[in-house]
């Protein structure tokens, strides 16, 4: 008979999610996955399976978080441009504390292995329309015309802030960029 499983795998895959994140999935190693889990390589194979099921395990947890935690804000606000900014400014106090000091781990990965994992890249094309729905609904929330065109212009302002993360920008650079998006909405 088997031993019992020691540990939590929900809790062992958001640990992974930060390897992945900082080091990306190529330099990430099952190693440092294993120290990160606080488990051994039999252990990660017999529950994950190998590296790349771990890693689109880990994609599909933190776009269940980052869903519930972003893309929440925008239909939560009283009116549509609240949650917009609430949006945004949820991405730029998560730049600035470190939180996603890293940029956003899941624009990074779908830039890392979209070519050659169409798992990874259907899961972020679905996270992409997800919050381009949303800035749409919330738009249109507000009486805004045209919401289509602007919601895809703010999904392509929030990625670009997502990749600007790993430069270290500076508040006022962050908050110019923000700032100048919702002009268009005007």
């Amino acid at each position: 008979m088997g031993r019992q499983r020691e540990f939590d795998p929900e809790d062992a895959i958001a640990q992974a999610v930060n390897v992945f994140w900082e080091r990306g999935y190529t330099e990430a190693s099952v190693q440092d996955l294993c120290k990160s889990m606080d488990i051994n390589p039999g252990s990660l194979y017999a529950t994950f399976g190998a590296k790349q099921d771990v890693f689109r395990a880990a994609i599909k947890h933190y776009l269940s978080v980052v869903t519930h935690e972003g893309i929440g804000r925008l239909g939560s606000a009283d009116s549509g441009l609240e949650g917009v900014k609430a949006y945004f400014d949820y991405i730029v106090e998560g730049i600035l504390t470190g939180k996603r000091c890293n940029g956003c781990f899941g624009t990074n990965s779908f830039m890392e292995v979209s070519e050659t994992d169409p798992e990874i890249k259907a899961l972020m094309t679905e996270h992409f329309r997800l919050l381009e729905n949303a800035f749409d609904q919330a738009l249109q929330r507000d009486g805004f015309s045209e919401t289509q065109g602007k919601a895809s212009f703010l999904g392509c302002v929030a990625q670009g802030l997502n990749v600007l993360a790993r430069t270290e920008p500076e508040r006022a650079t962050l908050e110019r960029i923000v700032s100048n998006a919702l002009l268009v909405l005007k």
